[in-house]
């Protein structure tokens, strides 16, 4: 996701990007006549779950890393 990029910028950038594609892809099935207005919105039903689902995920697992590296540091070596 984007919430690596440092830049507020770039990460709206992104964000907007990656929309603009969604939709536009979207509305060209839309407007080809190769899906029905109802499969285009259970797919970006079915992308905002996923999306929702990789980010928590993604969240969980950096938090972890970040306990393992904390207690890894504050272990003294063995001898």
């Amino acid at each position: 996701m984007t919430a690596r990029l440092r830049s507020p910028l770039l990460r709206a950038l992104v964000w907007a990007g990656a929309i603009v594609i969604i939709v536009a892809v979207g509305f060209s099935r839309l407007y080809l006549g190769v899906h029905y207005a109802s499969d285009i919105v259970g797919g970006y039903a079915t992308g905002f779950v996923w999306v929702l689902t990789v980010a928590s995920a993604d969240r969980v697992f950096r938090r972890a890393d970040e306990r393992g590296s904390k207690a890894a540091v504050a272990e003294p070596p063995p001898r």
